[in-house]
């Protein structure tokens, strides 16, 4: 849901809005059975409601604008509350029955929880939350004929990252009706996401057997927080923010009246980019092996600030527009 106003307060025109969103996801595994159960008792339910992962988004930015004898000038602020759930699924879609009140039910070697997707259990549960506020400027110089240039600087507060400084330059030189060149460059920050601060969960993965078999085999994988004792084990660091550098040129021509022609070149480089590792398995260590067991895994991946990357390519866009049936046309 999203709401906005506009208004006019003496030279200044100004612009505020607010939003909220929310999604919700919830996991029913149905035609499975709990192994643990099924070892201790001779049966188990074969659905059961696994878990339910949700986010939260609040907004409220303003900003007020006004047309300056050499250009334009915009100020404004934003606030951004951000949340994060996951709640616990009922009790058979995560238990180890194998034991229960130090009462050994089973042979105590039946997998926990239902199979497929164990469900998360109170030990994954998570109520997290992060807000930020930014005030920005935005200036365009246009008093020279033809000629555009615009810089932008945005300041950041996060309560868990801490503050940061982001600006961009950007301008254009139109050198005749029918040709346009363009630039840009700015620098960026991301905070890790809080899905990949705080989602932790056991499931079933197929891989290749290690074996040789050439066939598939199941093991239970789990993905740990960067501030896990599983993560702690193998001194996994916690997460870091992620710092880019954008750039780009391009050209914009209008050889006829009715149709644009603009061509782009962009390149980002990012640093500390956030990826999911591979699977670390038993054997490396006790405390690990131990940290493994406590989460009902044999094996587990993190988010790690693990890759420097660069992405470039060309932007093509073609608009064409005109009447058509006494109407107004556009194609892109």
């Amino acid at each position: 849901a999203h709401a906005g106003f506009r208004g006019q307060l003496g030279d200044w025109e100004w612009d505020a809005g607010v939003g909220y969103a929310m999604n919700e996801f919830q996991y029913v595994i149905s035609n499975s059975v709990n192994a643990s159960l099924v070892s201790a008792v001779g049966n188990s339910p074969t659905s059961a409601d696994a878990g339910t992962l949700k986010t939260g988004l609040t907004t409220f930015d303003v900003t007020f604008s006004r047309p300056m004898s050499w250009g334009n000038l915009a100020v404004g602020a934003a606030y951004r509350d951000d949340s994060y759930e996951i709640k616990p699924g009922e009790l058979v879609s995560y238990a180890d029955f194998d034991t229960i009140d130090g009462v050994s039910l089973g042979p105590n070697d039946a997998a926990a929880g239902i199979q497929v997707f164990p469900g998360f259990s109170p030990s994954n549960r998570v109520d997290e939350s992060r807000d930020a506020i930014s005030l920005y400027v935005d200036a365009e110089y246009s008093d020279i004929d033809r000629l555009l240039v615009g810089a932008a600087l945005r300041f950041e507060d996060y309560s868990d990252f801490g503050s940061t400084f982001n600006a961009k330059l950007s301008g254009s030189f139109e050198f005749t009706d029918s040709f346009l060149v363009r630039g840009a460059v700015s620098n960026g920050f991301r905070a890790p996401s809080l899905q990949q601060q705080f989602f932790n969960s056991t499931s079933t993965q197929f891989v290749s057997d290690p074996g040789g078999g050439g066939g598939l085999i199941a093991v239970e994988r789990g993905t740990c927080r960067s501030d896990s004792a599983v993560a702690k084990a193998i001194g996994i660091p916690e997460l870091e923010e992620e710092t880019s550098i954008n750039v780009s040129v391009g050209v914009v021509l209008q050889p006829i009246d009715s149709v644009s022609i603009a061509i782009d070149y962009y390149n980002i480089q990012i640093e500390d980019r956030i990826v999911i590792s591979g699977p670390i398995g038993t054997g490396l260590d006790p405390v690990l092996d131990a940290a493994l067991a406590a989460a009902n895994a044999s094996s587990a991946q993190f988010f790690l600030n693990a890759a420097d990357t660069t992405t470039d390519g060309v932007d093509i866009v073609i608009d064409w527009g005109g009447e058509v049936l006494n109407g107004a046309l556009g194609i892109s």
